[in-house]
């Protein structure tokens, strides 16, 4: 699913014009992004949670850069990422279609 088909069923749903339903879309979206670079969780009931996480930084040995198949060394810098946490919704209905495409 892209951002586009979550518009159209939207505009759909709602009977609201392709654009109405991609600003609220791209408004909704913008206030979660805020959330989570700011350092909130974004809790929605049911669906799961976004946490911004710190990855702390680490030096990775990449082999293949010569011809003798020596290793470079590289640097991965500290960096923010985020986590999704399923919430029990959706893990509920995950387990469930499981459950049926394993018959």
């Amino acid at each position: 699913m892209t951002k586009t088909d979550i518009v159209n069923s939207l505009a759909e749903s709602m009977e609201l014009s392709k654009a109405q339903s991609k600003r609220i879309v791209d408004h909704i979206l913008g206030d979660i992004e805020k959330a989570i670079v700011s350092g909130d969780a974004v809790q929605l009931t049911g669906f799961g949670t976004f946490k911004r996480t710190e990855k702390t930084g680490r030096t990775m040995e990449l082999s293949g850069f010569a011809k003798g198949g020596s290793k470079k060394k590289v640097k991965v810098p500290d960096r923010y990422a985020v986590k999704f946490t399923a919430g029990k919704n959706l893990k509920d209905n995950l387990d469930k279609q499981h459950k049926r495409d394993k018959k």
